[in-house]
């Protein structure tokens, strides 16, 4: 948490700079110090503010897997993630947080009322920190839905608490090889 400390300064351009006046930037840098350290009402508009720490947990690092194995190797393929899209008893509530870490991004010609709501893919940073291949922070800071820090703490994605990757990348591994299998058969057989 001790560069949390340090990026208040990158907190302190979020908000809003109407005016160069003396006192309201010294009200802003006072506002934005006490905002680090938790919740704090805003001078202006009394509504409460803070800094969230999000950690990356077992739903999202499955999520994650998910995405990676729906989206195909190219990365290219864009899936729905609404609830009625996603296979049954999967619950994918809070995937949107892997954007985050850089793990999954929006499709670009999103709007309100489109068709290609809810649309996303996996990143090649995502792709590989599911393969284990790469580290990544394990806490995100976050003020009003934009990262402001990361925590210096990276982890692999074996090291998720409450994750199993083995067993998942197992059962993964062992489909695909069923799927092989199948497909051999059929040409066999002729079918």
């Amino acid at each position: 948490m001790s560069r949390l400390n340090k990026s208040w300064q990158h907190l302190l351009e979020l908000l809003p700079t109407h005016s160069s006046c003396y006192t309201l930037e010294r009200a802003r840098r006072i506002f934005a110090k006490k905002l680090v350290g938790g919740r704090e009402p805003c001078p202006v508009c009394r509504r409460s503010a803070q800094v969230n720490p999000f950690h990356l947990n077992k739903n999202l690092v499955h999520t994650l897997m998910y995405m990676v194995q729906q989206c195909g190797p190219s990365g290219k393929k864009f899936i729905s993630m609404k609830s009625e899209d996603l296979p049954k008893g999967f619950r994918a509530k809070d995937y949107s947080k892997l954007a985050y870490w850089g793990f999954i991004k929006k499709r670009g010609d999103e709007g309100k009322n489109t068709p290609s709501s809810g649309y996303w893919t996996v990143t090649n940073k995502g792709r590989r920190f599911a393969s284990y291949q790469e580290k990544a922070p394990k806490v995100a800071f976050v003020y009003d839905k934009e990262v402001i820090d990361f925590s210096d703490e990276e982890i692999w994605c074996t090291q998720v608490k409450g994750y199993n990757y083995w067993k998942e990348t197992k059962t993964t591994w062992m489909y695909e090889l069923a799927r092989r299998r199948r497909r051999r058969r059929k040409k066999i057989n002729g079918r």
